[in-house]
Formats: C-alpha cells, structure tokens, sequence
C-alpha cells in the first residue's frame, strides 16, 4: 500500500499530496543520508547527472547501495508540466493519459465515510466490457495509517468518457480524513 495520499476534507473539495501534475518525470534518485539545509541532489541515475534539488519529504521506494529511488510530491504550476488529464487527481497506476479523479467529496452518511465522484478515461484506451476495470479507494486517518481499501467496478469505460461512482464505507466517517485512488 502506498503512503502518499490525496487529503480530503469533508464537504470540501479535494487537496492533493499526489496529484500527477506534481509529480517530477521519470524515476529520480537522491543522495542518501540526513536533509542538508540546501535540499536534496536529486540525481536521473544512480551518481549521474544531477537534475534539481528537493527540500520536501521523499518516499523511498527501493535502495540501491549507497542511493535510493524516491516518490516525492508538491505541487507546481500546471502550466509547467503535460497535465493531459482532466482537472482532478490521477489514478495510481493508470496506464497511459490515467485514469482521473475528479469532483471527489467524502461525507459523513450516518456515521460511515461516504466518497463520491467520477472516473475520467484519459488512457487512450478503451476499456470494454470483458476487461473488468477496477478502482481501489483507500481510506486513511489523521495519522497516514489505511483505515481500509475499497474496490469500484467499472464494466465499459471508452476512451474520453467519464463515470460517476459513489461508495459508502463501513469506516467511521470521524477517522476517515483522505483517500487515494490506485489501480
């Protein structure tokens, strides 16, 4: 399960720790050891080329030696980067443009955590009947730790097009303070 997470407030629109339009391209590496005050050598190879500096918190995903391959997460202009999809949050793991998230609102339904919104095929691809489309939602507390995982079923998704989804959880709504969307 991944840590990173998109942060939800409740009857609000969603804030993004992961959205894809702040993620740096490619996979990056750093130096490890202690944060130096001017931020991380962010590097495109183990000891290649240095590429920028980083100063926010990094998720190691794999070590190396003496190097680490990290995910880290801000947020930049959209202007900057090829933000192909529709405004929202792109789906973990989505091939392609992505799969994307958008106009997501979690609510309090009698006590449980209830997440809607839609689903955006940004891919390129059609997903067709047969092909069985899935979408986990996962639910985090105050403190980053999953409170659980929930899956939505989409059965034909054509490139371009958009699908509503609405799942009520069986997760204290009191607990439940962001979700993230992964395939």
């Amino acid at each position: 399960m991944s840590s990173r997470h998109t942060s939800i407030t409740r009857r609000r629109r969603v804030v993004a720790t992961a959205a894809a339009a702040c993620l740096l391209t490619g996979c990056l590496m750093l130096t490890w050891g202690a944060t130096p005050a001017g931020g991380l050598s962010v590097h495109d190879t183990p000891g290649g080329v240095a590429i920028g500096t980083w100063s926010g918190s990094a998720e190691v995903l794999a070590v190396d030696g003496d190097w680490a391959l990290v995910s880290m997460s801000g947020w930049v202009a959209a202007a900057n980067v090829d933000a192909r999809g529709a405004e929202g949050y792109r789906v973990q793991g989505s091939p392609g443009g992505g799969l994307w998230a958008i106009g997501v609102s979690v609510v309090d339904d009698w006590g449980f955590a209830m997440v809607s919104g839609r689903i955006v095929n940004g891919t390129g691809q059609d997903f067709e009947p047969d092909d069985y489309l899935r979408v986990e939602i996962v639910f985090v507390d105050s403190d980053g730790l999953v409170v659980g995982i929930r899956s939505v079923s989409f059965d034909n998704l054509p490139s371009g097009d958009a699908r509503a989804f609405s799942y009520e959880s069986a997760f204290d709504a009191e607990k439940v303070v962001a979700v993230e969307f992964q395939m």
